[in-house]
């Protein structure tokens, strides 16, 4: 099992429309569309390169940025990409224009420009994770960034900028946020805001993990970080927010929080939330549809793995994998403890299926960050993408599972990149012609 030093990367799930379907019958042949992708993101214009500014004092802060969010933010028909970035320590602070978050506007023909001075986005404070949604419904695709001690709302203008209504919105910037998502809990038709919080952490923390007399620092376990709740903003409808965090019941359960997913997944209409934590149980919120949440992630049976053990849970996708009408959940997390899968049985109550759906056996050598249920060749059963790093040598690879015709089906790497590659995958089609595109980020060294 590796520890978390090994990654120098990270961040937020990010969530695409369910669509329901019939399921078809399992015992038809089938045979495997072939998926492929090309690298093609120096070509394309993007040359993002993520700067986590690593230090010698291994600060816990370095092994968690960054996000990247599809968005179509000039509603042009074209998806744009946002990524999110780091900032100096221990100052915390953009002081350089390597740090910049950047947005790169989507020229068509597989060409991107950077417009992050013109849209104002290059932003402040150490960055992680970020969401994007139109939360006043003016047709505008606006951003939130979720970072260490510094979180900021953009507003869309739609004349190509944003103006921060951080302060003006009443969203905090008082804890070390790492994701972000929104969804309309309330059903009032206007997005509301939940923000995933990780530990207390300053830059004064020193803790020594490791080897003095070798002089041989690692980044400390998580075990050693105190947790923190999650934060749930409810949309006024005005521009401003309220926090309802205590009110909705959300603020009783402390966690480490690494990454949220949303979905009905008892059908009752109202949308519920499952957030990852490493190396502590996982949360799944039950929306009772008055305005509370009750957390029910164990008699649900995913709040732990079948040992009965939490692992480092990092991403999270909420999606139908086995095309039954019920939102199943698939977690990340370090080599050794699996991929976990649980398959939604109804009445609210899940399975781990791991195993059977050989998901195990594939990515018990592995450890990943983001993850996404996507059908990518068009057959109507979705295909998994996520992000691995293969410890001991610092080689990150992709991995595309493709899932066939059968909720224990055959599952195979197909892609594999030498290069290291984004924390938090966003997927989008890129060209509008019906194929889905998978946007990368390079780690650097500053």
């Amino acid at each position: 099992m590796v520890s978390r030093r090994d990654f120098l990367a990270g961040a937020s799930a990010f969530l695409l429309p369910q669509s329901s379907r019939k399921r078809p019958d399992l015992k038809s042949s089938f045979a495997l569309s072939p998926i492929r992708f090309r690298e093609v993101a120096q070509r394309a214009g993007l040359d993002f390169v993520l700067q986590n500014n690593p230090t010698p004092r291994k600060h816990m802060i370095e092994t968690m940025p960054g996000g990247v969010a599809a968005l179509d933010y000039n509603n042009d028909g074209r998806v744009d990409i946002f990524f999110t970035n780091g900032a100096s320590i221990p100052s915390l602070e953009k002081d350089s224009p390597k740090f910049f978050n950047r947005l790169y506007r989507n020229d068509g023909g597989m060409k991107f420009t950077d417009v992050t001075s013109e849209a104002g986005v290059a932003g402040a404070g150490y960055s992680m994770g970020t969401a994007a949604a139109d939360f006043n419904n003016d047709g505008h695709t606006d951003l939130l960034v979720a970072g260490v001690y510094r979180n900021i709302l953009y507003r869309n203008l739609g004349n190509g900028k944003f103006e921060d209504v951080t302060e003006k919105a009443g969203i905090k910037s008082d804890k070390w946020s790492v994701a972000a998502g929104w969804f309309d809990y309330d059903n009032d038709g206007w997005l509301d805001l939940f923000v995933v919080n990780y530990a207390h952490w300053t830059p004064d923390f020193d803790r020594y993990c490791g080897e003095r007399d070798r002089n041989l620092r690692v980044y400390c376990h998580p075990k050693y970080f105190e947790g923190l709740p999650n934060t749930l903003y409810r949309n006024r409808r005005d521009g401003t927010f309220e926090d309802v965090t205590a009110k909705a019941g959300i603020a009783g359960h402390i966690g480490r929080g690494m990454s949220v997913a949303f979905a009905d997944y008892d059908n009752d209409g109202f949308t519920d939330v499952f957030v990852t934590n490493d190396n502590l149980p996982n949360f799944l919120f039950h929306n009772r549809g008055d305005g509370t949440f009750e957390e029910v992630a164990l008699q649900a049976g995913v709040a732990l793995t079948n040992n009965g053990l939490p692992v480092a849970s990092m991403g999270a996708d909420f999606r139908d994998f086995d095309n039954d009408g019920l939102c199943d959940l698939n977690v990340t997390a370090l080599a050794g403890e699996t991929f976990p899968l649980f398959q939604n049985l109804a009445k609210g109550s899940f399975q781990d299926a791991t195993h059977k759906s050989r998901l195990a056996a594939l990515s018990t050598t592995r450890s990943g960050w983001s993850n996404g249920f996507f059908d990518f060749n068009n057959d109507g059963w979705n295909s998994r993408i996520l992000e691995t790093v293969r410890s001991a040598t610092f080689r990150w690879k992709r991995a595309l599972i493709l899932h066939a015709r059968t909720a224990a089906a055959l599952l195979r790497i197909l892609t594999t990149m030498e290069k290291s590659t984004s924390s938090s995958a966003r997927l989008a089609s890129r060209r509008n012609f019906g194929r889905t595109s998978v946007p990368a980020r390079t780690a650097g060294s500053s």
